[in-house]
């Protein structure tokens, strides 16, 4: 008897699977793009930056490492897991990166909505392996965390830190040669040359490149735990040592040779020098923790088959099902609430700031040169002196500096910018201002030093008429402002003046006292705060302002 297999092909059991699977797959790449769009914008504009170029590089990485743990899990019996169990941990996961990233979105704060990216790729492997097989493999999702931008606050601190190490490494590298040279802040004075340890030279850089290679040398290593521990830790201090020993002999080169600092390719070359140095180093102390002085490594790269096998037997499709639920509902949120942008802000500018402020009567404007406006990337700026009267020979330097719109970039905090401009900060201590209107203001008071010139710092965050002395907290109210009345401005004000000779800092913090006092009333037309007292503020100063 003949028979005839009529069977549409695709339409058998293991065809309906792999097209449900397609189906859904497709759906969560489109939704997961829908809630992760501003972390991937992000993430774009990141790595096309030096400090983060590596970045695409890092999820191949990452796959690799996963293919690894996978062929080395042991027998596929061992594979899979209870179905609820696993429902349950992917359905979270996604639940954590949905509100990640559609908090990211609604705040500004694309970082967070990129962070999104770590627990979503977690809960695809869940689904991929099954619960509890998943936990095994949770080091390539780690490793996914070198790609994601530092925030902030965090990259500048950590920036300001690593020039601060590498300048004074550098100087005492330089004098071991009887070279001459003298350290301000973060620039080395050679006389006829002064060297620059701008961010690019932090060795920030390389920073992010060196952990993870430390971090898959560290995973690949065959060894004792506290091994692995030791390779991942000497990655960040062999690399500042090493870009210390850079900016030394950058430095060397010009006090015994007379060769001009590099720049250009010249520079960049040496930006290479650090990395294959450190990543030598690195690999001879791996070697030197090996006994006899040999490593051994498994990658698993000839067990793709395998890997292929026990992940179509482990995989879960009610798992992907509750995985695409998560996302479609929250890329459904965000396509129904409206654009979030911020709200612009009816404002006087800075140049309009009265001339005379009480006693305080205006003595010039300082004209900033287009290097430092670029630095800041501010909407409105003013700096300006100030005098009380004839026989007041310091004045009081007045900053003012303003963002419409902080979430794509915004305040830097003089703590950061102060030593990046040669200042040492001798005492950072906290302060309340009050206005002649009885108003308190927190603020922070810093004593600075360059030389033998010192001065005090005063200066406090504005935020839509919430006044702070932390960067930190201003960045809390950004975000609380920015959810609730789409406001994403802020400020920040300063005060300078110099401590003259025979005087107190004291006493020159008193002069900065009186200013804050009468300068109080005269900002809400120039940094409006919330409600109907803006309106008001700004009636009194002609419409075409």
């Amino acid at each position: 008897m003949v028979t005839t297999d009529l069977t549409i092909p695709g339409t058998g059991p293991t065809g309906v699977r792999r097209v449900a699977v397609a189906g859904l797959a497709t759906l969560v790449a489109v939704a997961a793009f829908i809630v992760f769009r501003d972390g991937l914008t992000l993430l774009w504009s990141s790595w096309a930056l030096p400090e983060y170029a590596h970045g695409p590089v890092i999820p191949i990485l990452s796959l690799l490492l996963l293919h690894r743990q996978v062929a080395r899990a042991g027998d596929a019996d061992t594979w899979g897991g209870a179905p609820r169990p696993t429902v349950v941990v992917a359905v979270a996961l996604s639940l954590l990166a949905v509100l990640l990233g559609i908090f990211g979105s609604l705040s500004g704060l694309t970082e967070v909505s990129a962070y999104g990216l770590l627990p979503f790729a977690m809960a695809l492997v869940v689904v991929a392996t099954g619960w509890p097989a998943a936990g095994h493999f949770w080091h390539a999702i780690v490793h996914l965390g070198f790609m994601l931008p530092l925030p902030g606050l965090v990259y500048y601190a950590t920036t300001t830190a690593l020039q601060a190490f590498s300048s004074e490494a550098g100087v005492i590298l330089i004098r071991l040669f009887d070279i001459p040279v003298v350290l301000q802040g973060n620039v080395i004075d050679m006389g006829a040359v002064k060297l620059l340890v701008a961010e690019a030279c932090s060795g920030l850089r390389y920073m992010f490149p060196i952990l993870s290679f430390s971090y898959i040398l560290a995973i690949f290593y065959r060894g004792a735990f506290w091994k692995k521990l030791a390779i991942l830790a000497m990655a960040v201090p062999i690399a500042v040592a090493v870009n210390a020993l850079r900016i030394a002999t950058i430095g060397v080169a010009y006090g015994l040779y007379d060769i001009a600092p590099a720049e250009g390719f010249a520079h960049l070359f040496e930006g290479w020098a650090v990395f294959l140095l450190s990543i030598l180093l690195i690999l001879a102390a791996a070697a030197a923790l090996s006994s006899g002085g040999r490593m051994s490594f498994d990658t698993g790269l000839g067990q793709t088959r395998v890997v292929i096998a026990r992940l179509r037997r482990a995989g879960s499709p009610a798992a992907f099902g509750a995985v695409a639920a998560v996302f479609c509902l929250g890329a459904a949120i965000l396509l129904a609430l409206p654009e979030r942008t911020h709200t612009p802000v009816a404002r006087v500018p800075f140049s309009l700031l009265d001339d005379t402020l009480g006693p305080w009567t205006l003595e010039s404007r300082t004209t900033l040169d287009a290097a430092t406006l670029a630095e800041l990337a501010a909407d409105d700026v003013l700096a300006a002196n100030f005098t009380r009267d004839a026989a007041e020979s310091a004045p009081v330097e007045l900053f003012l500096a303003y963002y419409a719109d902080q979430r794509a970039g915004g305040i830097h905090s003089p703590e950061i910018c102060l030593p990046g401009a040669g200042w040492e900060i001798e005492t950072l201590t906290p302060m309340t201002l009050t206005d002649v209107q009885g108003t308190n203001v927190p603020a922070l008071r810093a004593v600075i030093r360059r030389d033998l010139e010192r001065r005090v710092v005063v200066y406090w965050f504005d935020q839509h008429g919430r006044r702070t002395a932390r960067d930190y907290v201003a960045k809390a109210t950004l975000v609380w402002d920015s959810l609730r009345h789409q406001r994403t401005d802020g400020a920040l004000v300063r005060l300078v003046t110099s401590v003259r000779q025979g005087e107190s800092p004291e006493a020159a913090t008193a002069r900065l006292t009186d200013m804050a006092r009468h300068l109080g009333p005269a900002l809400p037309p120039h940094l409006p705060g919330l409600g109907p007292a803006t309106a008001a503020s700004l009636s009194v100063f002609p419409k075409d302002t």
